[in-house]
């Protein structure tokens, strides 16, 4: 019970009935700066042998008995007055910072206040009971206590207009890989289980992100570089059932279609600076002889 903000000491009466109880750990609680609080636990626990990891002696036991009366006295008015002066500082603590932000005491009723405007705060955030999380393991919400917390993610359009960008998460905890092949596409594996059906697998390409749901699970990522959803590739592994995305890379598309062309450009101009020179044949003279005209004249006439 250590810790546990215990200031009514006389509630440990209802232990009496525990006759197994032999060790009892009240330190760190206010009870336990109450004067005689030791010999109170004593006298009204006699089948304890040990009281914050110290065993009791005999002359404990004795001195609890002889002076059971004035201990319990005492003890209860220490108790009454730390109670009336707790409340009194709690009335009059201010209920809000330089920042505007509410404080909480350090206290039973401020840990209820602090926990029951963390619930509300949640709920009028846009979380339901669509899916129960635990908000701790998406690090957004801190858990309280025992308790969990409803969350309902935002689509990504309005977590875009919302944030400015969108908001990664890997509800699954899938040991996925994503790196970039020699081809210029990045490649992203997700280990989706070898019997998981096909049906319950959705996928969303982006330019800038892609959205992936594996039985009502959602794997979110960005991309630090465009891809070309439309030429993207999804495959599944016969064996391990792993989901394979192929993700051709804008800039890796672009800059090997202009690498092209600027091969294509190097080997024209290799081809006219090597290429052997052809000697120019002589064109065929068209003029005719005085003799070849006479004898082409005659030719004709005679026909």
């Amino acid at each position: 019970m250590t810790v546990n903000y215990v200031e009514d000491l006389l509630s440990i009466r209802t232990l009496k009935q525990n006759y197994l109880l032999s060790d009892l750990h009240l330190v760190g609680n206010p009870c336990a700066n109450y004067p005689g609080y030791r010999l109170f636990v004593i006298g009204t626990l006699p089948q304890l042998a040990k009281l914050d990891s110290l065993e009791i002696t005999k002359s404990e036991r004795i001195k609890a008995k002889q002076q059971w009366e004035k201990i319990e006295k005492e003890l209860i008015e220490a108790q009454d007055a730390y109670i009336a002066e707790r409340k009194k500082k709690t009335e009059n603590a201010p209920k809000y910072n330089e920042k505007g932000e509410k404080l909480y005491g350090n206290d039973p009723e401020g840990r209820k206040a602090a926990a029951k405007d963390l619930r509300e705060t949640v709920e009028e955030a846009g979380y339901n009971e669509d899916r129960t999380v635990d908000g701790s393991k998406i690090g957004e919400l801190d858990r309280v206590g025992t308790t969990t917390t409803t969350y309902k993610r935002l689509p990504p359009t309005e977590e875009i207009e919302k944030f400015g960008k969108v908001m990664q998460c890997n509800e699954g905890k899938w040991d996925f890989k994503k790196y970039e092949d020699q081809k210029g596409n990045l490649i992203l594996d997700i280990p989706a289980g070898k019997y998981m059906s096909t049906a319950k697998i959705d996928i969303d390409v982006q330019p800038s992100y892609i959205q992936v749901m594996i039985n009502r699970k959602e794997l979110r990522l960005r991309f630090d570089d465009d891809v070309i959803p439309s030429k993207a590739i999804a495959q599944r592994s016969n064996v391990t059932g792993n989901l394979k995305l192929t993700l051709p890379l804008v800039k890796k598309t672009n800059r090997g279609i202009k690498q092209l062309s600027l091969e294509k450009e190097e080997e024209e101009k290799d081809v006219k600076t090597k290429a052997p020179l052809i000697k120019k044949k002589k064109p065929l003279s068209t003029k005719l002889t005085d003799d070849q005209l006479g004898q082409s004249t005659l030719a004709s006439i005679v026909r």
